[in-house]
């Protein structure tokens, strides 16, 4: 039996109806699919992500460019939230303006942590306390860092000189305490 070919122009067979792709078809869905950005172009999409949350009264926007230290994601951006239901609404502010067709949005919520994936570029937004338990920024001392002040231009911070965040919750819910087992 003869394999259809692109220059025979004939018909495939039943057998192999479903696997078979004409170069036209082929050239069509890479069209489709979406284009990688650039580092550039990433870091852009970082700040203006960081510009968004301050925007939505997100307070200690900080932007933390790991490189290479950091194999899930090209940058992180950390910042505090009031309460779930400013947590809440900033979620459905950053779907709704920063999400991309075709790729769902992707939010774990915690008690006092919620981690919101865009590929690249990681927010994490944290409630009452939960950044100074955490501190993600310590995972990568040396990766450059940028803090957002109040009129959205960023600073650079060098390792030795990073702020705490900003606690100024009013200590109205302290930290939850660490699991133990329960025989400790």
């Amino acid at each position: 039996m003869e394999h259809p070919t692109a220059e025979s122009g004939a018909a495939p067979d039943s057998e192999n109806a479903g696997f078979t792709t004409s170069l036209r078809e082929f050239l069509l869905d890479r069209e489709k699919a979406p284009r990688k950005e650039t580092d550039a172009e990433t870091r852009e999409r970082a700040e203006r992500m960081a510009l968004f949350l301050q925007e939505k009264k997100v307070h200690s926007v900080w932007l933390l460019f790991p490189g290479e230290a950091c194999a899930y994601s090209d940058f992180l951006i950390l910042g505090d939230v009031e309460h779930e239901r400013h947590r809440d609404a900033v979620l459905d502010a950053l779907d709704g303006h920063f999400s991309r067709r075709g790729e769902p949005f992707r939010a774990e919520k915690g008690s006092l942590w919620t981690l919101v994936d865009f590929n690249s570029v990681i927010i994490h937004l944290f409630l009452n306390g939960g950044r100074s338990l955490y501190r993600l920024e310590d995972l990568f001392p040396e990766a450059p860092m940028y803090v957002l002040d109040e009129e959205g231009r960023l600073h650079d911070v060098p390792p030795e000189k990073r702020p705490l965040p900003d606690m100024t919750d009013g200590g109205s819910r302290r930290p939850a305490q660490p699991l133990r087992h329960p025989s400790v």
